[in-house]
Formats: C-alpha cells, sequence, structure tokens
C-alpha cells in the first residue's frame, strides 16, 4: 500500500524539509521519497493543498476509563477523539476499574488497541489501586509494555514517592508526579484568588503545587532518578524546575492546553465543565505560564482528556466531578493562544517531539527512510467547536460555541491515513 500526499508544507524542527512544501511518498508505513514534487504513483493519493504535516502528536495524559467505567469512554471513542484532535500516540491513564497496577490491565489495552487508529501506551499506577501504600507492580507492567507510571488525580506522599523514584530508576522507567498537596487546599474547588472569593468558593492556592515540586526536585537529585510533573499550573513551578535542571536534575514537566485558554474568570457562571485539575489559574498566571511555554521552560502539552457522565457534571458546582474531555480540541486551544508568539514548528515540537522525550520513545522526523508518523493541520482556518465535533462518549467540554485556530485534518499511523 502506497499513500501520496501532495502539497503537504512540513512542520519538523529536525527535518531538513521544514517550511517547504514538498511531496510525501509513504510505502508499507515509511517515508519513502521526499520532494519538491514527485512523479510516482500510489494507491491513494491526498492533495494536502499547503496544509502542515508534523511528526505525530503525542497525548501524555489521557483518561479512557476502559475496562469498568465504559459509561465515560471506550477505547474505541477515545481512539476516535485522538484522531479528531491529531494524535496519534496517547499515554492511557490508569484510572480505570480495576486500577492499572499489575500486567493484566497493562496487556489489555495493547491488545484491544491494536486495530484502533491511535498507539495506545500504557501508563501503569505508582501505588497499589491508588491506596498510596504500597508499590504496584511497576516492574512487571514495564516488562509488559507500560512506559511511565502516575497515580493520576491521587496525592502520592513523599515516602512513597521516594520508594517510586528509586525502583523505577533500576530498569529505566520514568515516575509522574501531581503537583498538588490536597492538605494545602482541602475541600478546593477551584483557583485561590479574587474570583474564588467573590464566588464564594474554596480556592486552591498555587503554593499546594509549588510545595510538591520543590519536594520531588529534591527527591529525584537525591535519588538520581528522573520525574516528570504532570500539569504545572504555577509559574513559581517552572522557576524551581529550571534551577533543578542547572543543577543536574533529569526533569520535565508539562501543562494542559485548556490552562493557556481559560482563566479563573470563566468560572463566574458557575460552569461545571470548567472544574479542572490543575484549576483555571488567573489572568495574570495565565500570561506567566503562556510566556514559560514560549521561552521553552515547558517540554509538552498535553489534553488531561478526562471524561465525565452527565450526571457528574450536571449537579452544584461543590458536588460535580473534576475534568472535562479536551482530545479533539487541545491542539487548537494552544495553536490559537501560541500561533501569534512562536513559529509553527515550535508549537508541533510541544505535541510531538517534547512528549516523545519524556518518555524516552525514539526519536521520529519527516525525512525518508523514517516511519510514517504523522499529525495533518490547517493554520488558517478558523472554526467554532460545535457539539458535533465531539468523537469521546462524553460531552464535558467548555469549548462548544469557542472560535478557533488550527484545524487537524487528519493523522496517519499505523499505516493509514485517518480523517479527522
Amino acid at each position: 500500500m502506497k499513500t501520496l500526499f501532495r502539497n503537504a508544507t512540513v512542520s519538523d524542527k529536525n527535518s531538513s524539509f521544514n517550511g517547504k512544501k514538498v511531496d510525501i511518498l509513504i510505502a508499507s508505513g515509511k517515508i519513502e521519497k521526499i520532494a519538491s514534487s514527485l512523479t510516482e504513483k500510489a494507491d491513494e493519493e491526498i492533495d494536502l493543498k499547503g496544509a502542515f504535516v508534523s511528526p505525530g502528536f503525542l497525548d501524555l495524559q489521557a483518561s479512557y476509563c476502559d475496562p469498568g467505567l465504559e459509561h465515560k469512554e471506550t477505547l474505541q471513542t477515545g481512539a476516535a477523539a485522538a484522531v479528531k484532535g491529531g494524535f496519534t500516540h496517547v499515554l492511557v491513564m490508569p484510572d480505570s476499574q480495576p486500577v492499572m497496577s499489575g500486567k493484566t490491565i497493562v496487556d489489555y489495552i495493547s491488545n484491544h488497541s491494536k486495530s484502533l487508529p491511535v498507539n495506545m501506551i500504557p501508563c501503569g499506577s505508582v501505588s497499589q489501586k491508588f491506596d498510596g501504600e504500597n508499590l504496584a507492580e511497576m516492574y512487571d507492567m514495564w516488562q509488559s509494555g507500560a512506559r511511565a507510571f502516575f497515580d493520576v488525580n491521587h496525592y502520592v506522599r513523599a515516602g512513597l514517592m521516594s520508594r517510586a523514584l528509586l525502583y523505577a530508576k533500576n530498569f529505566g522507567g520514568k515516575v509522574f508526579s501531581l503537583p498538588f498537596d490536597p492538605s494545602l487546599a482541602p475541600g478546593g474547588l477551584m483557583h485561590e484568588g479574587v474570583v474564588s472569593t467573590s464566588l464564594g468558593l474554596k480556592g486552591i492556592p498555587e503554593l499546594a503545587e509549588e510545595i510538591v515540586v520543590q519536594r520531588d526536585l529534591h527527591l529525584a537529585a537525591y535519588h538520581n532518578a528522573p520525574v516528570h510533573f504532570a500539569g504545572i499550573s504555577a509559574p513559581r513551578s517552572f522557576e524551581y524546575i529550571s534551577e533543578a535542571i542547572k543543577k543536574g536534575t533529569e526533569v520535565t514537566s508539562h501543562l494542559p492546553a485548556f490552562l493557556l485558554f481559560f482563566t479563573d474568570e470563566d468560572l463566574v457562571g458557575f460552569d461545571t465543565h470548567l472544574k479542572v485539575i490543575p484549576p483555571l489559574r488567573s489572568a495574570r498566571v495565565k500570561d506567566a505560564l503562556i510566556d514559560a511555554v514560549v521561552k521553552g521552560k515547558c517540554d509538552a502539552i498535553a489534553s488531561h482528556h478526562t471524561p465525565q457522565d452527565t450526571e457528574s457534571k450536571s449537579v452544584e458546582f461543590d458536588h460535580a466531578e473534576f475534568g472535562m474531555i479536551a482530545q479533539e480540541t487541545a491542539f487548537s486551544a494552544a495553536f490559537t493562544v501560541l500561533e501569534p508568539k512562536m513559529k509553527v514548528e515550535e508549537i508541533t515540537a510541544l505535541f510531538s517531539h517534547g512528549p516523545r522525550r519524556v518518555l524516552g520513545l525514539p526519536e521520529i522526523k519527516i525525512e525518508a527512510g523514517y516511519n510514517a508518523d504523522l499529525s495533518i493541520f490547517s493554520t488558517i482556518e478558523e472554526w467554532v467547536y460545535a457539539k458535533s465535533d465531539t468523537r469521546s462518549l462524553s460531552a464535558n467540554t467548555p469549548f462548544e460555541g469557542k472560535k478557533l485556530k488550527g484545524k487537524i485534518i487528519g493523522t496517519f499511523t499505523k499505516g493509514s491515513y485517518n480523517k479527522a
């Protein structure tokens, strides 16, 4: 099977074709030829009319709820949402039922996703069933294909985090840290500030994040082990991380795209779809986070896709579950905000090269001989997100009716073109 993409503009800072309009010939899942104009014939020929082609996007945080919570999302609907958002790889969170604490669920994810148009990478838990006491079967999960370990949305105490970092270091695993100490924000529902005070809602201070970032940086340095911070929302956290890197600590971080798009002021209407962890911060903090991304202090941008059923969101704000579905909108939300400040290839690197470095995956390039793993998007088309754009099984999105720039056209992975 041969596929020929015509008139594709390359967005890949590591490619010699970056910024050039080319034809790309793919055969048996590999890039066979790239040139300004190709005369070869192919089984499938697609004219991209100048649209951009980037190395495939990798989402570092998405919950698919399968097995056990299939009324919120399944692997099939999650894959559809990922394609709609331009992702070719997804790190699947362990918050299924049962929790992904052993190789049985890792094998389930790997086997049931083989036929889907997305590469699903299992992320095991740090503790058994999120109990916060006993280490999960990390090495067994690693051998079965898990490439990270994370007690997503569950606080890990210092002693357990210390043991996890030391243990994972022995076999090359990457431990994710949730930078949030709930004891510093008991009952917290949103960013602590003027808006939370005016709404009468308990706040979540930036301090609750900064304390954990400092703690886990010390632990990583002590054990000479790598650590990744999942969901940075406080600018001072990036300062701590930058200082640690200068001292030789191996540390990476990502933030969710929605933090670059919304602020706590959007919660004035008590929209439960905007109740998320990390919380939407103030306009001042949002601007500082954008500045940190522009200056290269952040390794990646993720979706933090968290499906919730209607019953979990159609309640009073205090009782609503945290999370929004975000894979269909993550790239466009980030691109809308960052496009005036960054080059296209710098933005796509935050979705492609950066996440791969975090997980220690082989580098990919848009060059002949490399695997064809591509995300395809338009940079000039403005669009308004509508309910019909949702591919997730859940509908807890605050993006409906929002104008976005940078629309996903499709992906190419596993030897096939998938239209968004």
